[in-house]
């Protein structure tokens, strides 16, 4: 990854039976372990809320494996209450949804929030669901989301990629600046 990049990895491995989380986090060209725990910062330069580590966003790609509940994989309108009550719960405000359910069987919930989207596409035959779960400002843990959704598909394995998304942009400009 060159030095200048503006993208920043942290890819988690979560196996529910260890609970065990490793991970690593790569910022530019230095690797730093990483065991939980997310920096907010705690001023605001540009006149905004960044997400995390100045962020305009965070973009978790995930997947959920060995999921218990086979039936909910299948089932359209239980898998997208879920997928509701778990963005709600972290704090995002659903304001369109589109769910598909496929023949013989899956899933596709769409969520479009108020702090950017989630979608969700379900394998029920292999037992798997993944997940892209994008939220924009800092009032939203998609953490949180992942979690909560694990839980409610009985998840035996899960592994995520987070992307911060809109690092080292210029501050936005101004009224006065242009």
């Amino acid at each position: 990854m060159a030095p200048d990049s503006t993208l920043s990895l942290r890819h988690v491995l979560v196996s529910r039976r260890a609970s065990t989380v490793t991970g690593l986090r790569l910022v530019g060209q230095h690797p730093v372990a990483h065991e939980g725990g997310i920096h907010v910062p705690t001023s605001d330069p540009w006149g905004m809320l960044p997400a995390v580590d100045g962020a305009l966003g965070r973009h978790l790609l995930c997947e959920l494996r060995g999921c218990a509940e086979r039936g909910l994989l299948d089932d359209a309108p239980r898998l997208a209450a879920s997928l509701r009550d778990s963005v709600r719960a972290a704090g995002a405000t659903v304001v369109a949804e589109v769910v598909h359910a496929f023949s013989p069987h899956g899933v596709t919930a769409v969520l479009v929030l108020a702090e950017s989207h989630v979608a969700l596409h379900s394998w029920p035959e292999h037992r798997f669901a993944a997940v892209d779960l994008f939220t924009c400002g800092g009032t939203v843990d998609p953490w949180c989301a992942f979690d909560r959704l694990g839980r409610a598909l009985g998840a035996r394995e899960t592994s995520v990629v987070e992307v911060r998304r809109g690092l080292r942009l210029q501050p936005p400009e101004r009224d006065g600046d242009r």
